[in-house]
């Protein structure tokens, strides 16, 4: 899984809550309550639009200097209140793993992926990630 980093630039919404573009990925953009639910969202659309620009195999944008990003900054129509890097990862071809475990807990498991929308494998997944991530 390859990883990208690129950074946002940080608004304050009109009324509440933070919006952010990414300068260097045109169109991407996403907004936010907090900086929490931001990063998330933010997160969240720079993988996505990664993906979509692979999906029409387009390159990839280089991230910008620190000089590029500031002169970006002081151009923008919309004050940057700061700066934030994220890092993203992109998807690779899918891979079938064993996992083994008591009934009850794969059980479990697939009950409450049901439950959210999701398979077993995207949840499992999704839920190892959010903690190798949250405690790398």
């Amino acid at each position: 899984m390859e990883k990208r980093m690129y950074n946002m630039f940080v608004h304050k919404g009109e009324n509440s809550g933070l919006w952010c573009d990414f300068p260097d990925l045109p169109g991407c953009f996403s907004d936010g309550e907090n900086l929490d639910d931001l990063m998330k969202n933010a997160k969240d659309a720079m993988e996505s639009w990664l993906e979509v620009s692979l999906e029409h195999n387009e390159p990839l944008p280089t991230a910008s200097s620190v000089d590029n990003l500031k002169a970006m900054a002081d151009a923008s129509e919309e004050p940057v209140l700061f700066v934030v890097p994220v890092t993203g990862y992109l998807h690779g071809a899918p891979v079938r793993i064993n996992i083994t475990s008591t009934d009850d807990k794969i059980a479990e498991i697939t009950d409450f992926a049901k439950r959210i929308g999701k398979t077993r494998s995207e949840f499992m997944v999704d839920a190892s990630l959010a903690y190798v991530r949250a405690n790398a």
